[in-house]
């Protein structure tokens, strides 16, 4: 897949391998979960996709940032705001600034999967 803002292709990091501060699932069914999350700066999530759910991201405290591919955008979210990333779609999260965010990812409806994928962000 290539735009001509970045170029996405696949890549060997294990799935679901990023440090975050906290993470604790709260509802898990075979098509659809809710997790919470706390995480600090410099933390974020490698670029990845879903084949069959989508992300939504609802931000509790703090700042963070959801960064998309293939067209390049970036989403910045702070506290009562919420991003949904669509199925299929290259996506990953930073946190903004110094203080440590807290946030809810809610995931689903389908089987879940995680696609790592390499992405130029030239």
């Amino acid at each position: 897949m290539k735009s001509s803002e970045n170029r996405v292709e696949s890549d060997a990091v294990a799935p679901g391998q990023y440090k975050t501060d906290h993470k604790k699932r709260l509802v898990e069914t075979p098509t659809f979960r809710v997790t919470e999350f706390q995480a600090s700066a410099g933390q974020e999530s490698p670029w990845h996709f879903h084949t069959q759910i989508s992300d939504l991201f609802y931000v509790v405290d703090g700042r963070m940032e959801v960064l998309l591919a293939s067209p390049s955008e970036l989403v910045e979210l702070g506290s009562g705001q919420c991003y949904q990333v669509a199925a299929g779609r290259t996506h990953k999260f930073r946190v903004i600034g110094s203080e440590k965010v807290s946030y809810l990812l809610v995931q689903g409806v389908g089987e879940f999967d995680f696609i790592p994928v390499k992405v130029d962000e030239k």
